[in-house]
């Protein structure tokens, strides 16, 4: 029986964690800041600015507006001003999709 609880409760464990998406960031970081404006075309940035990193993270089971909240949370901890979302993408051996980002701090 207790083993019967262990198993099932490590299926839950996995299923639940694998609701969550797996967001990975390279690049610097700065104070933390509070208003993160985001983009999705380049055109639209009327501030000069530089690319302080880049997100990327998988979609699996999520939607795109936890997806997009992720990601603006780990911009304003990170210190970014902005995000300019990229697309999205699909590696040739793999069957997830990933948006990608770029982490953007005005000058």
């Amino acid at each position: 029986m207790k083993q019967c609880y262990l198993l099932t409760t490590t299926l839950a464990v996995l299923l639940l964690s694998s609701c969550f998406p797996k967001l990975s960031y390279m690049g610097d970081t700065y104070e933390p800041t509070e208003i993160v404006e985001l983009y999705f075309d380049e055109i639209d940035i009327e501030s000069d600015f530089k690319i302080i990193g880049i997100a990327r993270q998988e979609i699996g089971l999520n939607k795109l507006e936890t997806i997009q909240e992720a990601m603006l949370g780990k911009a304003k901890k990170v210190g970014a001003d902005a995000i300019l979302f990229i697309g999205i993408s699909q590696e040739i051996d793999s069957c997830s999709e990933t948006v990608e980002s770029k982490f953007l701090k005005y000058k």
